[in-house]
């Protein structure tokens, strides 16, 4: 095996875990939050380290005394049935983020029942984001479209805002095929869902209202179901609110956008009013991947098949660019970023030009895999 790669800190550990999973290329972290009043890795660091584990075979953590440095050995993807409890420091769509990509390469299908946060706040993505936009990229890459298998899914049987919850995640892994999501057309439906829990049922229905009432002024077919949680079964003992929308455009485009309740003085209306700002924001900048997927997305077109890659993004966010700058260090894969131009087809009625990638996908395989 290789030398390790010496990194120093925790910065972007996640990333550097999943594209180590990848590349089967060992780690050293050094230097770990030395001077923190508890020095070395989070909690949740640990625990989304021992998810890894339960999703590979082989994979070896050895971890020094003083949690300050740690030696990463990655195995073998395998995927199967894997049960873990999330630590409730991070929700669970924080683990999901960078174990999602690793999925479509596994030994075999990936069947996950992850239990802990669901809904947590609004510096990290939540379970309903990734099940309205990655899952629909994961489709876009050919995972999960054969008609024999089962659908990709993120269900959620028990919701919790923080701190406790549950979820359950099922997944089924096909190979990648190349992608081109380059005209982000016309939004023609919005559909999103107002969810609370242990809050009065009538905060959903006015934070719902509150978000249609913004679209509806820019065109009809508006939809935003509520879900309230009350009660012993269904739900976490913290009280919550958010709202998770979602613009679908004429070529397939679907942007999402959330927000959770955060400050003791917003109202639903609040919640509502800002969670379609920040959908339509995301629609204005025209782009056919929303932000909080890119990440993904670029990962996925680099560990592809050798073929051309392109994707049309709304903003090049400083995580896409620390993805796409880690990329090409463990990969050697170089993508071309341009800006992309307003006009041209369906996607001329988009707001910005928004940002074009273009790659060429290195051909990953697991060797693990069985082939028929």
């Amino acid at each position: 095996m290789s030398p390790p790669l010496r990194l120093s800190g925790p910065s972007s550990f996640r990333l550097h875990l999943c594209l180590s999973l990848l590349t089967s290329k060992p780690l050293l972290f050094t230097s770990v939050r030395p001077s923190a009043l508890n020095p070395g890795f989070l909690p949740c660091e640990i625990s989304f380290l021992r998810l890894l584990c339960s999703l590979s075979n082989g994979t070896q953590v050895e971890l020094n005394t003083t949690g300050t440095q740690l030696r990463f050995l990655p195995g073998t993807i395998t995927g199967g049935r894997v049960s873990h409890a999330c630590d409730a420091s991070c929700g669970i769509g924080w683990y999901l983020e960078y174990v999602l990509p690793l999925l479509p390469f596994g030994k075999a299908d990936a069947h996950l029942e992850l239990t802990g946060v669901t809904d947590g706040g609004n510096e990290e993505l939540s379970c309903d984001y990734l099940a309205s936009s990655h899952l629909r990229l994961l489709r876009e890459f050919g995972v999960g479209t054969d008609e024999d298998g089962i659908p990709l899914e993120i269900s959620i049987p028990t919701r919790g805002f923080k701190p406790l919850g549950g979820g359950t995640v099922t997944v089924v892994v096909r190979t990648l095929k190349s992608i081109s999501l380059t005209d982000p057309g016309l939004i023609k439906r919005v559909r999103g869902t107002s969810i609370t829990s242990r809050v009065p049922a009538t905060s959903s229905s006015r934070a719902a209202t509150t978000a249609k009432g913004c679209f509806l002024k820019l065109l009809p077919d508006v939809q935003i179901a509520t879900s309230s949680h009350s009660g012993r079964s269904g739900t976490g003992p913290s009280p919550g609110m958010k709202v998770v929308l979602r613009a679908e455009s004429t070529t397939g485009a679907v942007l999402t956008a959330e927000y959770a309740l955060g400050g003791v003085r917003e109202t639903a209306e609040d919640v509502g009013s800002t969670a379609a700002a920040l959908l339509l924001d995301e629609v204005q900048r025209g782009g056919a991947v929303d932000a909080g997927a890119s990440p993904m997305c670029f990962l996925l077109m680099a560990a592809g098949p050798e073929e051309i890659g392109r994707v049309r993004i709304g903003v090049l966010t400083r995580a896409g660019i620390r993805v796409l700058r880690e990329i090409k260090r463990y990969t050697g894969v170089e993508m071309k970023v341009e800006g992309a131009a307003g006009g041209g087809g369906e996607g001329e009625g988009g707001g910005g030009g928004g940002v074009k990638v273009t790659a060429m996908g290195m051909g990953l395989r697991n060797t693990a895999k069985r082939v028929t």
